[in-house]
């Protein structure tokens, strides 16, 4: 089976595609309808062509049900709607919800591709998109080819296609995971977030593994409230079948509770030792974790009950910080739920070197620089709780402002790098605007700034507001010494960080440049279109 639509070859009739949807009310001519051919289901009248079938979406910046007439004019056979429009002759079948028809639809006319794979499921606050790739390079070390979807890429074999949504539209979802199928995979990992399961984006996909990683501060600007943001994401692991596995953070209270919850079988990690797969004591003195693991598989013999053997094995990691162990931990637990032996599941973990912006290492020499995406209070506590562990001799600290987060977040996010400041070596902390380098999505608003200024002087904390990030790079860069750790600390206000501060450095010294250049290879964050 072939994918797109020049290639799709498949089509159902209307009847077929619209089966075990609630319908509203039918048109009037459904009996004419019912057998007609669908071409391909459109939510963007402008692709629509003749036999298509139209799902009107309302939408944050438009209304799907404005484009009635263009998508009659373009040849659909009928639309989907939420609220009928008597002034349109298209016919109209109309539907509690059209995101969710949307949804079923594509399930439907890609022929529900993920029952066809060992489909993992990944959400929570942070550590998805690491997660995500963790789990996958150990599949890679078991010589399973994964498909991927996620905030970096959507990987299919066929395609490799940079991210716009960490979970994409449905139509393209499904579209992804056929090509999957196509490509003979039978592995594939998913990241899910809250929003793309609040627009059921990912409604119809069948899940063999998933893990709710744990519950931060985010997105509360959508949801509302961490009761809100929490039903938005335990459906993932609700969803589950009794045949699938939640691996659930014994360490994560939002998580855990989830063990005695879902229908499936469950598999805990974290610190605690009640967790069934466990890091013992840690050492983080370099920043990159070096731990013991126990793990106690579940027993399937029907004489046996319980956990009551051991596996142990000792993981090095190649990427730093406490919450990259997390991470690990997790990506091992889908694994071991999906077959994968232990001692596989540590040397694919061991082979991974990292995501971008996530405490990546950067640099190297006279002193380092790490990279971090700073996203929310969570990601923010995990990565200075790593720094308190670290050996190094003082910390400058370049922090960007989150532009276009509102008042709350920003505040939340400079209370939690407050309460670690005494904790660290501080040396110096520059704080910038990035005027030069984020859109106007991600301006930093009068009010962002207001509530910064008036944190940190509620915490007595000096610092330095630069409004280019160029200028602000330059000057923590002229403020490292031997020994020192620089961190670039910011979301969207920092992605161009690390491409001016290597540039920088490749100036100051050019015998190196090769070498100090090279973790710009291929890299996505900050690069100009």
């Amino acid at each position: 089976m072939q994918t797109g639509r020049d290639t799709y070859v498949n089509y159902w009739t209307l009847e077929e595609l619209l089966q075990g949807l609630i319908l509203v009310r039918r048109p009037e001519n459904w009996e004419e309808l019912r057998t007609l051919k669908v071409h391909a289901v459109q939510r963007d009248s402008r692709l629509i062509e003749a036999g298509d079938v139209f799902v009107a979406v309302p939408g944050y910046e438009t209304d799907g049900h404005l484009y009635l007439a263009a998508a009659a004019q373009k040849g659909a056979i009928c639309a989907l709607v939420e609220t009928p429009r008597e002034d349109c002759s298209l016919p109209q079948i109309v539907v509690s919800n059209s995101r969710q028809a949307l949804s079923h639809l594509a399930c439907h006319y890609y022929a529900h591709p993920s029952h066809e794979l060992n489909l993992c499921g990944i959400t929570g606050s942070n550590g998805k998109t690491s997660t995500s790739l963790m789990y996958r390079s150990i599949l890679e070390a078991a010589g399973r080819a994964c498909g991927l979807v996620g905030t970096v890429a959507y990987h299919t074999g066929k395609s490799f296609v940079s991210s716009k949504l960490t979970t994409p539209d449905s139509l393209d979802l499904q579209r992804y995971l056929r090509e999957m199928v196509d490509s003979g995979y039978k592995d594939a990992v998913m990241e899910v977030s809250s929003i793309g399961q609040s627009e059921f984006r990912n409604a119809g996909c069948l899940y063999c593994e998933a893990s709710l990683l744990n519950l931060g501060r985010e997105h509360l600007d959508f949801h509302g409230s961490m009761e809100n943001y929490f039903a938005a994401k335990k459906p993932l692991i609700m969803g589950l079948k009794a045949e699938a596995t939640a691996v659930l953070n014994a360490d994560d209270p939002w998580s855990y509770s989830l063990a005695h919850e879902t229908e499936a079988k469950v598999l805990t990690f974290g610190l605690k030792e009640e967790a069934d797969l466990r890091a013992i004591e840690p050492d983080l003195s370099s920043g990159y974790a070096h731990t013991e693991l126990v793990y106690k598989p579940l027993q399937k013999s029907a004489s046996s009950s319980g956990r009551e053997r051991e596996e142990r094995a000792t993981l090095v990691l190649a990427v730093p910080g406490i919450h990259s162990l997390m991470n690990a931990l997790a990506a091992i637990g889908l694994a071991l739920a999906a077959g994968v032996p232990l001692s596989t599941c540590v040397r694919g973990i061991e082979s991974f070197h990292g995501v971008e912006r996530r405490f990546q290492q950067i640099y190297d020499g006279k002193f380092r620089i790490f990279d971090d995406h700073f996203a929310n209070a969570g990601n923010i506590r995990m990565t200075l709780e790593t720094l308190c562990h670290m050996t190094y001799g003082e910390l400058v600290l370049l922090y960007a402002i989150r532009g276009n987060r509102g008042v709350t977040v920003n505040a939340e996010n400079v209370d939690a790098l407050a309460d670690y400041l005494p904790r660290l070596r501080l040396k110096k902390f520059i704080a910038t605007l990035s005027r030069d380098t984020t859109g106007h999505y991600d301006k930093v608003s009068d009010e962002e700034i207001t509530v910064f200024k008036r944190k940190m002087a509620e915490r007595g904390q000096s610092y330095i507001l630069m409004d280019q990030l160029e200028e602000a790079v330059k000057e923590a860069l002229a403020s490292c010494k031997k020994g020192d750790v620089l961190l670039l600390a910011g979301c969207q206000g920092m992605d161009a960080g690390a491409r001016l501060a290597l540039g920088e450095l490749a100036v100051q010294y050019p015998a190196e440049r090769e070498s100090i250049l090279l973790p710009l290879k291929d890299r996505v964050c900050g690069w100009p279109e």
